[in-house]
């Protein structure tokens, strides 16, 4: 986003100007009111016809060139005035400067079926990254979606309704009738049928254009997760077995590719392990062990235990699934790239939220130092 930094109008005149459809426009004793969607009244911006130029935004989207002609404003101090008003009503979400449409019969398509989510996706523009590229960006990334039970189904069927063309598969289980409550995009006539042949036919129901391969398949160890995931440039973990060794191998395979990727282990999601720039699995290990008091203890316990039960239904699985799914989209279309890779996060149904900022140790043998292949010490480095 441009946020914090000035407009100008000779690289600016071409964007449109749009009014964000959750402020409220209301006429007063002085002419216009704007109401936040909090209800809250924005204060006046210094610019003497900002009234004018919201009742014109108000009528339908406009170039910053032609509002300039429509306010009649012409003059070197008035365009900077303007300039200044559109980059004060930008900054507190008042309106979006987005890109034009491209000229093009896929960017028309892209406009029709993803109206709402590029509407959405106008909010981050900035001058190199538009709504389309990010977009775009969606389409042609190649997934990997590592276990399809209630979590990896959902996850996967959310990035196909968010534009992804490219989506592997993994999972070696079929349907069940258990699976049912919380795994919920499968039916009653699949039992005993393979999940990801299950899936895979859905989400070409949903999306004609959808590529989907499946590998019916469990991953067993380090290499098989290299090889299964070798197509893909974005791996997302949902299996959690076998416990402890499967992130282990999927955090191999991501630094193997060099791609990212995410997990959900436990109750928190992410961060995205991004190679040789963010904390990859053997620092998020460290930062484990130094937050507990016998970490070796746990883990030992962990890997004697068996199985522990799944409790839960729909609600909390959907709810865990648009977590990481949305995560994964923001990151890939370029929204947020700084945080993501470092934070992990948690949240429940009853809304209680916490976060995590991890650090990328400088020493690990893995990314760090001790290893050939490592980048420079990324800014959150200990």
């Amino acid at each position: 986003m441009r946020r914090g930094t000035g407009l100008r109008f000779e690289t600016s005149q071409d964007l449109l100007v749009a009014l964000n459809t959750r402020w409220s426009v209301a006429e007063d004793a002085q002419g216009i009111a704007l109401f936040d969607p909090a209800g809250r009244r924005l204060s006046r911006p210094e610019f003497a016809e900002w009234r004018d130029l919201i009742r014109v935004v108000s009528d339908s989207r406009i170039s910053v060139a032609d509002l300039a002609r429509v306010l009649n404003v012409t003059g070197e101090r008035e365009i900077e005035d303007l300039c200044a008003c559109l980059s004060f009503l930008e900054d507190r979400g008042v309106v979006h400067l987005v890109h034009p449409t491209p000229p093009h019969a896929e960017g028309e398509k892209d406009s029709a079926r993803f109206r709402w989510q590029l509407t959405y996706f106008e909010r981050y523009e900035a001058e190199n990254l538009d709504r389309f590229s990010m977009l775009s960006r969606i389409r042609n990334a190649r997934f990997c979606v590592i276990g399809i039970g209630g979590l990896g189904a959902l996850v996967a069927q959310i990035l196909c309704a968010s534009g992804a063309r490219h989506l592997t598969i993994v999972d070696g289980d079929t349907v069940s009738l258990d699976n049912l409550p919380r795994q919920f995009l499968f039916k009653e006539s699949e039992i005993g049928q393979s999940k990801v042949g299950c899936l895979a036919r859905t989400l070409k129901q949903f999306d004609s254009e959808v590529s989907v391969t499946c590998r019916e398949d469990y991953v067993r160890d380090e290499s098989q997760a290299i090889a299964l995931t070798r197509e893909c440039n974005f791996i997302i973990l949902c299996a959690d077995q076998p416990r402890l060794l499967i992130h282990k191998w999927i955090g191999e395979a991501s630094i193997h590719h060099r791609i990212p990727y995410i997990a959900m282990a436990g109750s928190w999601v992410g961060p995205i392990g991004v190679p040789f720039v963010s904390p990859c699995y053997v620092c998020q290990a460290r930062y484990n062990r130094l937050r507990m008091a016998d970490y070796p203890g746990y883990l030992r316990a962990v890997a004697a235990a068996p199985l522990p039960a799944r409790p839960g239904y729909g609600p909390g699985v959907a709810f865990n699934a648009a977590m990481i799914a949305n995560a994964v989209i923001e990151y890939v279309a370029g929204i947020e790239t700084e945080l993501s890779p470092y934070r992990r996060f948690r949240c429940d149904l009853w809304g209680h939220f916490s976060s995590e900022e991890l650090v990328r140790y400088r020493d690990c043998p893995r990314c760090g130092s001790g290893n050939g292949d490592a980048a420079a010490p990324s800014p959150r480095a200990e």
